[in-house]
């Protein structure tokens, strides 16, 4: 029996994903990289559609593909992701949504680029698909290529693990885990990043289709739940800021960050008394984190500053006098 050496494990995490699950799964086929390099890891998180029957096709076609079934849902990518790092055989480590799909050129691309570099991550563009429309995505200005960054600098504010190649020995020497949140992207990313030494970021290379489709795990309706497991992210974010004594990047980071748990705020259909009780959540993170936050835009900004000074009830109106204009704005 001849032991295969993957180069790389792509991990995909499924829940109910038929709709898109083939067109996820041929997209690593498609790869200008040797296929048969590749270790490709099916995670079904308990699907209650026709996902499981999709995954036996696939791994009963290629040797390479190698699938777990788990027998209770876990409610979110971190679980599956988990899962399909304990049995990963390759050097590096990549991650695909099921519900989204690789460009051609990603594996070779980025394989080439962390092995002639040296670094333990590499990272590049993608693509954001919603309907018809395919916009590029770029994380600095598009005059600007590849760019390194150490780890004496302030980390990605925009976050996927999706988008990048990982080095596996990093992950495993220092027990790497998703925590199950929403968010866990931000989490585990922002730790990996505190860990390594430097990460290179293409920014001219687009690799990754990023899908925004109605019913896809990135358009799903905003609820008190998903707050606060987006709000857990954050206390967990902020414990690693404190372990590895990196403070000095709460007020650029968190800024951004913060953005996704407004964002959920203000599109929440609930009572008076429920979102004036997820203002106290904030403002107690707020309080807690202790910076002057870099939030882009003004009206964030400001309601940054009502929020560290606990005017709970003047922040309430403030959200609601702005969704309504936004309302009225389209």
């Amino acid at each position: 029996m001849v032991l295969i050496q993957y180069k790389i494990s792509i991990i995909v995490p499924i829940f109910n994903a038929e709709k898109y699950l083939k067109r996820g799964l041929d997209s690593i086929l498609n790869q200008t990289f040797d296929v048969n390099s590749l270790q490709v890891i099916l995670v079904d998180d308990a699907s209650s559609d026709n996902s499981r029957s999709i995954i036996e096709e696939y791994t009963n076609s290629y040797e390479n593909f190698t699938s777990i079934f788990h027998d209770k849902n876990s409610g979110s990518a971190a679980e599956p992701r988990n899962s399909g790092l304990k049995i990963a055989k390759g050097d590096y480590v990549m991650f695909l949504d099921p519900d989204d799909e690789f460009r051609p050129e990603i594996c070779e691309v980025l394989y080439d680029k962390i092995v002639e570099s040296g670094v333990d991550l590499v990272k590049c563009n993608y693509v954001k698909v919603i309907g018809d429309s395919w916009e590029p995505y770029y994380y600095f200005d598009e005059s600007v290529g590849e760019v390194s960054i150490k780890s004496s600098d302030v980390p990605l504010q925009h976050v996927t693990v999706c988008n990048g190649i990982h080095k596996m020995e990093v992950i495993r020497d220092n027990n790497l885990k998703f925590q199950n949140c929403i968010g866990e992207d931000f989490v585990f990313t922002l730790e990996e990043f505190l860990l390594i030494d430097e990460m290179i970021y293409l920014n001219n290379f687009f690799g990754y289709n990023y899908y925004m489709e109605e019913g896809s795990s990135h358009s799903t309706k905003p609820t008190v739940d998903k707050f606060y497991k987006t709000l857990d992210s954050f206390y967990l974010a902020y414990d690693l800021i404190v372990k590895y004594n990196r403070k000095d990047i709460v007020p650029s980071l968190f800024g951004y960050q913060i953005l996704s748990l407004y964002f959920r705020y203000v599109n929440l259909d609930v009572s008076k008394k429920v979102k004036l009780e997820l203002l106290r959540k904030i403002a107690s993170l707020i309080n807690l984190l202790d910076s002057p936050l870099e939030t882009p835009g003004f009206v964030y900004s400001y309601a940054n500053k009502l929020l560290s000074n606990n005017q709970i009830s003047l922040a309430y109106y403030y959200f609601e006098s702005f969704k309504r204009v936004k309302n009225l704005l389209g």
